[in-house]
């Protein structure tokens, strides 16, 4: 962990407007947002069967080693899947997330009203909702929830980036003012 503070404003800029140009081309394509992110998923899960296949001779036991050729197989089926279907693997994957949500939404409601009394009670309660709610609506529109998605990772790039942008300048300022006998630049 760092001092935001410590680092240098050119690169809190740097960083800022890379968010915001990040940002803004994501919500300007989700589409193409969204096929990037499962192409690089299909390849995170190639090389994930790749290696968990690669261990198999060490792994001792008739049925582990069965169950790890399982998982690298399924694994490699998965990565081949999401690169040459994205649309399909997309609206998949926000479809097993809806599916989560809502377990998790019930299995949080469940838990306010279970073990000890407890006056906060109420934060299970609507987290419970609220992962329902949303749980529900990936559900019922896997295709639009994963654009919803890709917006939702824009605009937190764009906010992220706009407030680093500002941090950049409040840090220039500041080590402005705390040197007075630094050259200033003669842009200001």
């Amino acid at each position: 962990m760092y001092d935001w503070l410590t680092l240098r404003w050119t690169t809190l800029l740097t960083r800022g407007l890379i968010g915001i140009a990040f940002g803004v081309l994501a919500m300007a394509w989700p589409d193409v947002t969204v096929a990037v992110l499962v192409v690089l998923w299909g390849g995170f899960a190639l090389l994930d069967g790749v290696v968990t296949l690669s261990v198999v001779g060490r792994v001792p036991g008739t049925g582990a080693r069965v169950l790890v050729i399982v998982a690298g197989v399924v694994a490699l089926l998965v990565g081949f899947f999401a690169l040459l279907k994205p649309g399909i693997a997309a609206a998949t994957l926000t479809w097993f997330l809806g599916a989560w949500l809502v377990v998790r939404g019930v299995v949080e409601v469940v838990q306010a009203f279970g073990g000890e009394q407890s006056s906060a009670r109420w934060v299970l309660v609507f987290g419970g909702l609220v992962d329902g709610l949303i749980g529900a609506l990936f559900l019922a529109n896997p295709g639009e929830a994963a654009l919803g998605i890709a917006w939702v990772l824009g605009l937190l790039a764009l906010v992220w980036g706009v407030a680093l942008v500002i941090l950049a300048f409040v840090v220039r300022r500041s080590a402005d003012r705390t040197d007075p006998d630094r050259p200033q630049p003669a842009y200001g």
